[in-house]
């Protein structure tokens, strides 16, 4: 992996700095709302910034760069299902108004319902972490980059696992090593070996907890036995999470305990162990097959977790030179497209990829735009 020294906050800090050396005029919690079309062109745009309507002036072209519809319940309803509109997304402001107001003027999808997810991840902390408030000086990135390649792994694991516990989610063998899913209701909701990211989108308020025992635990503290991992980066175990994430791990000694610190009826969780140990099916849901029983002392829980859609891969129809493209194949004058607006029929794979070519897409779509007749 290629991270950013101190944090994704450099991005927006360095660039912004050079952007508004250069006079640009950044707005910032203002919101797209339509594109104003004069002469067969795209002239500017009309947006919103609270309450007060403002229209923009384009010189010579507009550039869409608004991100994916991830957070689109109405868009992830067309272009892939109802079921998948219900799944949280990653970036809560990736609401596809980018798209909204091109496909008003003719534009086209390409690779509409392609997305990433569900995927299972825990909660975000209550509270920013230390490494998240690193103000991204240079002071602090080169002495951040001179640790990291000088310093042992044991200094450094730390500072690392704060990053995998926070943006990460639980690997799929922790529930084939015996951990089951609970939702708010205290009730075992699925087949943990099935469709698990896609049922926790059903769930009440979308959450549910890794409920496992000593024997599992056990496992889950060092290789091959994993809770999360960036590949290449640091594996995190559970003890990882009990130092870092005191708010997703519990430890205790009764399954009423166990109930009362996640706040959920004790009964409904009593029963569904009790059905999953004795390999039955309990509410529609099957027994545990081969895996082992949850019964060694102590009790254990992880959450809660949520499934997301972590982006959309579907964009506007673009040119070789990110022109948005109408539905004859058509240049639509003066409005071009970058990032996950722009991204054409590619499949890009994480956000890395993604960052690579909002990079590279915004400079090419950027002189286009500044050059175009």
């Amino acid at each position: 992996m290629h991270n950013v020294l101190p944090n994704s906050h450099a991005f927006p800090y360095h660039l912004g700095r050079y952007c508004r050396k250069l006079g640009v005029d950044i707005r910032l919690n203002t919101r797209a709302k339509s594109l104003v079309k004069e002469g067969g062109r795209i002239t500017g745009l009309e947006a919103e910034i609270g309450v007060e309507k403002i229209r923009f002036k384009a010189r010579r072209g507009v550039v869409l760069v608004a991100g994916d519809y991830s957070a689109s319940e109405e868009y992830k309803s067309e272009f892939v299902s109802e079921e998948v509109a219900l799944v949280d997304a990653v970036n809560v402001t990736a609401t596809g108004d980018g798209f909204r107001i091109a496909l008003e003027q003719g534009a086209t999808m390409v690779n509409a319902g392609r997305i990433r997810g569900p995927v299972m991840r825990f909660v975000p902390p209550p509270h920013t972490k230390f490494i998240q408030r690193i103000p991204p000086l240079r002071t602090f990135t080169r002495l951040m980059r001179w640790s990291f390649e000088n310093l042992p792994d044991f200094f450094l694991r730390p500072f690392m696992m704060s990053f995998l516990t926070t943006a990460l989610g639980p690997s799929f063998e922790l529930t084939q090593q015996g951990a089951i899913l609970i939702n708010r209701d205290g009730y075992r909701f699925t087949d943990e070996l099935k469709n698990q990211n896609m049922s926790v989108s059903r769930q009440p308020e979308r959450l549910a907890w890794f409920i496992f025992d000593e024997d599992t635990a056990s496992r889950f503290t060092r290789w091959p036995y994993f809770v999360s991992t960036a590949p290449g980066v640091a594996y995190a175990y559970l003890p990882d999470y009990r130092r870092t994430r005191p708010d997703l791990f519990v430890c205790v000694k009764t399954l009423d305990e166990l109930a009362g610190r996640l706040g959920l009826p004790s009964d409904a969780l009593k029963a569904s162990i009790e059905a999953y140990n004795d390999n039955r099916s309990f509410k529609g849901i099957p027994g545990r097959g081969s895996r082992p029983a949850i019964c060694k002392l102590p009790f254990y829980a992880l959450g809660p977790a949520k499934s997301y859609i972590v982006f959309t891969n579907g964009s506007l129809r673009v040119s070789q030179q990110l022109e948005v493209l109408d539905g004859t194949g058509h240049p639509i004058l003066g409005l071009y497209a970058a990032g996950s607006n722009g991204q054409g029929a590619m499949l890009l794979e994480g956000h890395g990829h993604h960052l690579g070519w909002a990079f590279t897409s915004g400079r090419i779509a950027g002189r286009q735009a500044a050059f175009c007749q």
